[in-house]
C-alpha cells in the first residue's frame, strides 16, 4: 500500500524522535479521517520487518477500534502474526502483535507476556490516575521490561476534562505519558488536498439553539442533567428539526449527536413522526445490543436509513463515509468533543455524491471554539476573533474569508495577515497561523515612535540574500542565560542575526520553540533548551533552504525582521 506523503512522514519522524529521546514517549496527532490505523499498521509492518522478534501491542478502548486495528494491519500485511484479545470480540489470543482491548487486557496481565512496543489509539483516553487501566497495564509492562516504548496516536491532543496530553517546554508532568509530539497533521491540510470534506455551516435560528445558560459547568462540560433538561424543551427539539428539515435538502446521511438516551429517543420519535427512519443507537448494550448496533451501522453506510440519533458511540472509531450532515443537538464545553463529533462527517464519499458535510449547530459549538479547521479552547479563542456571519446567506464563516463556502458571496474582508503556508487569513497582529501554526516574523518598531508594522514610522526594510545560516550559543545580555544566536550570512560584512530564547519559560520560550522549528527541515530534533540546541546544530545541518531575511535598516541589532525560504525547502 502506497502511504500518503504526511502518512510516511509520520512514521520518519517517530523514528527521528526515538532516534534523539531515547526513553520519552511520542505521541502522533492525525485528524479524523487522516488514516492514523494506516499509518501504525505500516509502522507495525516496518517495525517487524526490521526486528522480526519485536513484540507490539496495540491498545483501544472500543470494539470497533480493535476491528478496525486489525483488518487494517492485515490489509497492510497480509501475513502478519496478528492476535485479537478482547472479550466483546470473544477472542483471546496473545501473539507477537497483539490488539488488544484495554478492559479485557486489565484483568489478564500475568497472561500477557512482554511487550517491547505499545502503541495506544484514541490516546486522548488515558487518564492520569495511576488506578486506570491504561496506567496499569504500561505499569505492569514496564515491570517486565523497563525498555518498553510507548507511542500514542490520537485527532484531539486534549482531555475532556481540558490540557493537553503532552508535556510542552520542558516541564516535568506527572500526569502527562507523553513526552512531546512526534508529528502533527493540521486538518486544513488534509481539507485543501482533497483527503477531507468541506465544511460548510448555515446559521441556524435562535428559536432552535438549546438555551446553555445557567447550566453548570463540572469537569470543563456543562453538567449532564442540566444540559438534558434544556435540550429536551419540544419547543426547541420541534424548532431544530424544522431547521434540519429546510438546510437539509438533498442531503442522504444525517447522525443527530444527543445528549442523553431520552433525549435520542424524543429525537428519533419526532423524526418518525416526519417519515424519517433515524434509529437510535447507544454505548447502552441493553438498548443498542451488537447484533441491532451492527444492523444500523450497515443501513447508514448503504443509505437504507436517514440518519442516526447517537449517543456517545460515532464520536469514536467508527467510519461512514457517506455522513454528509452532521447536526449538533450536544452543546458542549470539550474541545476534544466537538472535534471528533464534526470529524464523523470529513471523510469523503464520492461513490454517494458526497461534495462536503452540512454541519448545523444548535449548541453554539462553532462560536465557542470556532470553524474545525481552525478550532482551539474557549479560552484561546477568546484572544481572537473565529468567526462572522456571511451577510448574504448567515452561514458561520472564518472572521477572514473573503468568500462564503455555502452561497459563494464574496466580499470584502477585514485587513488580515495571510498566511504563506496554507493560504489562511489570519488576524494582522497575529503571531502564527491559527491554521497550520506557521510562525509570523513580527516586526520590532522603535518605541519612541510606537511603530508596530512595517509600513510605520522607524522601520525601512533592507533584503540581504543568504548565502550561508549557522548557529552558536550565546548568553542573554539581561539575565546572562544561554540563548541559541542565529546567523544569516549575505558575504563580507553583511550579516543578519536571529535570537532564540530556547528553553525560557512562557510565551518567549514558545516563540523560540516555533522560530526553531520554522527554520528547521523536517524532523529535525526540537531542543529543550539553548544547550541541546547547540548541541543539535553541531551534529548537522538542518537548516531549511533560506533565499532571503529583511532586517530593520535602522535597527543597529540587524536582528531579522522576516524570512523567505526558497520554494520547496
Amino acid at each position: 500500500m502506497q502511504l500518503r506523503d504526511y502518512q510516511q512522514k509520520t512514521i520518519d519522524n517517530l523514528y527521528k524522535f526515538w532516534e534523539e529521546r531515547p526513553g520519552e514517549f511520542p505521541l502522533v496527532v492525525i485528524p479524523t479521517g487522516g488514516g492514523k490505523t494506516i499509518i501504525f499498521g505500516s509502522l507495525i509492518k516496518r517495525l517487524k520487518r526490521e526486528v522480526e522478534s519485536i513484540r507490539i501491542l496495540v491498545l483501544a478502548h472500543r470494539a470497533e477500534l480493535i476491528t478496525q486495528a486489525e483488518d487494517k494491519t492485515k490489509k497492510i500485511w497480509a501475513e502478519a502474526p496478528i492476535g485479537v484479545f478482547a472479550a466483546s470480540i470473544g477472542r483471546k489470543e496473545i501473539r507477537s502483535i497483539t490488539v488488544a482491548s484495554r478492559d479485557s487486557l486489565v484483568n489478564a496481565l500475568d497472561y500477557c507476556g512482554i511487550f517491547d512496543l505499545i502503541i495506544i489509539d484514541e490516546a486522548h483516553n488515558i487518564s492520569p490516575k495511576e488506578e486506570s487501566g491504561y496506567q496499569k497495564i504500561i505499569n505492569h509492562l514496564r515491570g517486565e521490561n523497563p525498555r518498553l516504548m510507548v507511542v500514542g496516536f490520537t485527532a484531539t491532543p486534549y482531555r475532556t476534562t481540558g490540557g493537553l496530553i503532552y508535556k510542552t517546554g520542558g516541564r516535568f508532568d506527572k500526569s502527562k505519558l507523553f513526552d512531546g509530539v512526534a508529528y502533527e497533521v493540521k486538518i486544513k491540510l488534509l481539507i485543501d488536498r482533497g483527503y477531507l470534506c468541506v465544511v460548510v455551516a448555515p446559521r441556524t435560528s435562535e428559536i432552535s439553539n438549546i438555551d446553555t445558560t445557567g447550566i453548570r459547568t463540572v469537569n470543563n462540560d456543562f453538567v449532564k442533567k442540566e444540559l438534558e433538561i434544556a435540550a429536551e424543551k419540544t419547543s426547541v427539539l420541534n424548532a431544530a428539526l424544522d431547521e434540519w428539515e429546510r438546510l437539509s435538502v438533498g442531503r442522504k446521511l444525517t447522525i443527530f449527536f444527543c445528549v442523553s438516551v431520552h433525549h435520542a429517543m424524543m429525537v428519533s420519535d419526532m423524526l418518525a413522526e416526519r417519515g424519517y427512519i433515524v434509529p437510535v443507537l447507544t454505548g447502552d448494550k441493553k438498548i443498542t445490543p451488537k447484533t441491532k448496533r451492527e444492523k444500523i451501522i450497515e443501513d447508514a453506510e448503504n443509505l437504507r436509513i436517514h440518519g442516526i440519533a447517537n449517543v456517545g458511540v460515532l464520536t469514536e472509531g467508527t467510519d461512514i463515509p457517506p455522513i454528509d450532515c452532521i447536526a449538533m443537538l450536544r452543546p458542549t464545553k470539550s474541545l476534544g468533543l466537538y472535534v471528533q463529533m464534526v470529524g464523523r462527517g470529513l471523510r469523503p464519499s464520492p461513490e454517494t455524491g458526497k461534495q462536503d458535510c452540512l454541519m448545523l449547530d444548535f449548541g453554539g459549538c462553532i462560536d465557542r471554539f470556532g470553524p474545525i479547521d481552525i478550532a482551539q479552547p474557549p479560552a484561546e479563542k477568546a484572544k481572537d476573533k473565529r468567526t462572522k456571519d456571511c451577510p448574504k446567506c448567515s452561514a458561520i464563516i472564518g472572521f477572514y474569508a473573503r468568500k462564503c463556502n455555502v452561497c459563494g458571496e464574496q466580499f470584502t474582508p477585514p485587513p488580515f495577515k495571510l498566511c504563506p503556508e496554507c493560504g489562511q487569513e489570519n488576524a494582522p497582529t497575529a503571531a502564527k497561523c491559527v491554521a497550520c501554526d506557521h510562525v509570523f516574523v513580527s516586526h520590532k518598531g522603535k518605541a519612541g515612535t510606537g511603530a508596530i508594522l512595517s509600513s510605520e514610522a522607524g522601520y525601512k526594510p533592507v533584503e540581504i540574500r543568504v548565502k550561508k545560516v549557522s548557529g552558536s550559543l550565546h548568553k542573554n545580555i539581561s539575565n546572562g542565560q544561554p540563548v541559541i544566536r542565529i546567523t544569516f550570512s549575505g558575504g563580507l560584512m553583511n550579516y543578519a542575526y536571529k535570537t532564540l530564547l530556547i528553553g525560557a519559560p512562557g510565551i518567549a520560550g514558545e516563540a523560540a520553540k516555533m522560530d526553531w522549528v520554522q527554520l528547521m527541515k523536517n524532523g529535525a530534533p526540537i531542543p529543550r533548551n539553548a544547550i541541546e540546541a547547540e548541541q543539535i546544530l553541531r551534529s548537522g545541518n538542518f537548516f531549511r533552504r533560506i533565499w532571503k531575511v529583511k532586517v530593520n535598516e535602522n535597527d543597529k541589532q540587524k536582528e531579522v525582521t522576516e524570512i523567505l525560504f526558497h520554494k520547496g525547502a
